[in-house]
């Protein structure tokens, strides 16, 4: 193969004529690093582009798969920050539209989602080389209602007048990704264009980053209508905010729970909270160890669900809690444990309760106590698996305690 004579210039036509399936085939044992050694001193940027086909490939393959099966090209740069196509199609169903105006196209997935649920997409990037990477991806997922065009968001807009149905804005955060605010949370800035998309737009939609403060959105966004927490593998990704110009009030909560095909596998909103049954009698008299999934903590249900079934916080971020022995008929939302043993905690002791109970392998959870859990594992000699698990985290009075605890429901996901 040889890369030594393709341009910039020629890329359109590399992207499109290039036998990627091929290339991964062939060469998709290689790391990125022994690839490239092929092509030590040869400047092509094709080499580092294939170079990261090898890099990115073996993790877009649960997150991105359609445009895996049509063998699409990714960069690790844009790779990283881009939606995964099961939250990229929530995002369509949650917010549909005729026209849709993406300031922040980046890899495109959250377009490829809303031409899908038949928008006509205007996607703007600065990037030349992304786009041209992106409009040979449309073409090869069959994407022909979306219009890519190179130019900042900042540009686009001063001559931009057309009324828009959804104006969608994903931030470049890398720069700013430890930054919880919504200030200063990357680029495009949505403060600095509020003014005009509020002029254009019946709905804005920003992607925010998983750790920005959900208190925060509703203080500093005006017309903030929704606010939808998404979570994919019980692990929170995206915070969608919506702002509609018009509305006044207070804005819904909502959390997704989806798996890797995109489909919802519960939610619940703020709404609704109330109403919502997920637990059922065990019919006896043990007492239950639960812990609140991420989306449920990132939303502030936890607390109120926990009043509502009488459960009682166990530590100081609200996150475990004790109760009467009820089953979880959708352990989304808690994950319920058989209560073994719990205590004040103490290093020597709880050393002798490992060996007495001759526990070698558990699972692990350390909060707010000033140690990781790889380190906990490591001071007390415990391995990872099994059926054991031990939370150890402070209690609400500041002490530092223990709960050893096993699944009543084992096979379900962790």
């Amino acid at each position: 193969m040889d890369l030594k004579f393709i341009t910039s210039e020629t890329m359109e036509v590399f992207l499109s004529t290039f036998d990627l399936e091929g290339f991964l085939s062939k060469n998709g044992h290689l790391s990125p690093q022994t690839f490239l050694l092929s092509y030590k001193g040869n400047e092509n940027s094709n080499a580092n582009l294939l170079a990261d086909q090898l890099k990115v490939y073996k993790k877009a393959i649960y997150k991105l798969p359609v445009h895996c099966q049509h063998f699409c090209w990714f960069s690790s740069k844009s790779y990283e920050q881009a939606s995964s196509e099961a939250s990229a199609l929530l995002k369509s169903k949650l917010f549909p539209a005729k026209t849709v105006l993406d300031l922040s196209g980046g890899l495109g997935i959250d377009d490829w989602a809303f031409a899908k649920a038949g928008a006509q997409v205007t996607s703007v990037d600065p990037d030349e080389m992304l786009n041209k990477l992106v409009i040979a991806n449309n073409k090869k997922t069959g994407s022909t209602s979306i219009s890519r065009i190179t130019q900042t968001a900042e540009a686009f807009l001063e001559n931009f007048s057309e009324r828009i149905d959804l104006v969608y804005l994903d931030a470049d955060r890398r720069e700013a990704e430890k930054r919880v605010s919504l200030k200063s949370n990357g680029k495009p800035d949505y403060f600095e264009l509020e003014k005009k998309l509020h002029e254009i737009a019946d709905k804005i939609v920003l992607k925010l980053s998983p750790l920005v403060d959900l208190t925060a959105c509703e203080r500093e966004l005006s017309y903030l209508s929704k606010i939808a927490v998404v979570s994919l593998n019980y692990e929170v990704k995206e915070i969608l905010c919506c702002i509609e110009p018009k509305f006044s009030g207070k804005p819904s909560v909502e959390i997704f729970e989806l798996n890797e095909q995109g489909e919802v596998l519960f939610s619940i909103s703020s709404e609704t909270l109330k109403d919502i049954q997920i637990f059922e009698e065990l019919g006896s008299t043990e007492t239950c160890f639960f812990e609140a999934r991420p989306a449920l903590i990132k939303s502030g249900f936890a607390m109120q669900f926990a009043k509502q079934l009488g459960f009682e916080p166990q530590n100081q971020n609200g996150t475990w809690f004790i109760g009467p022995n009820l089953q979880s008929s959708n352990e989304h939302v808690f994950r319920a444990f058989h209560l073994a043993n719990q205590g004040i905690f103490k290093k020597n002791e709880f050393i002798q309760y490992l060996k007495s109970n001759q526990i070698k392998k558990a699972h692990v959870k350390c909060r707010e106590i000033g140690i990781s859990v790889d380190e906990f594992r490591k001071q007390y000699k415990i391995a990872d698996g099994g059926e054991d698990y031990f939370f150890v985290g402070k209690s609400l009075s500041g002490e530092k305690t223990w709960f050893h605890c096993r699944k009543i429901n084992p096979g379900l996901q962790e």
